[in-house]
């Protein structure tokens, strides 16, 4: 059965609008639902007051026990690690070992090293938050760290 184009039907188009089926009621949802993004949403750069310092503190402190590991040894070391990491839950202290072994794994295998920034991101994406990051910052390697 083909449409007829019934008056009964609203129809978009110039006379009626986009949508018009829609009310205000609807973009009241929507305004809603921009309001709750607006609060998930998390610059890594509005992170400095918080913890984020703390936490890239410690990574960059672990990074020195990864700095000369070979390949068999981080590997080791990310067994040992999950293990710990499915026994403790997702801890700060584990979290910044996991971090700074990603890191160290990054720079032998692809040659880069996750900025602080591109770690702070993964930090925020690992709470079940938004990170807003620009064009060039890194959301690849960044969302690859968690």
């Amino acid at each position: 059965m083909a449409y007829t184009g019934s008056n009964n039907l609203a129809a978009p188009g110039l006379l009626r609008g986009t949508y018009p089926e829609r009310t205000a009621a609807a973009s009241d949802r929507g305004e809603r639902l921009a309001a709750r993004l607006r609060a998930a949403l998390v610059s890594p750069q509005r992170l400095g007051a918080t913890r984020m310092p703390d936490f890239i503190a410690a990574v960059a402190q672990l990074d020195a026990q990864h700095a000369g590991m070979d390949r068999s040894a981080l590997r080791e070391r990310a067994h040992t690690l999950r293990a710990e990491l499915s026994l403790g839950g997702l801890s700060e202290p584990l979290l910044a070992q996991a971090f700074a072994l990603v890191r160290a794994v990054a720079l032998q295998e692809l040659g880069v090293r996750p900025f602080d920034t591109q770690l702070m991101a993964a930090r925020v994406m690992l709470d079940n938050r938004l990170a807003e990051m620009a064009t060039g910052e890194g959301k690849t390697l960044a969302a690859a760290v968690c």
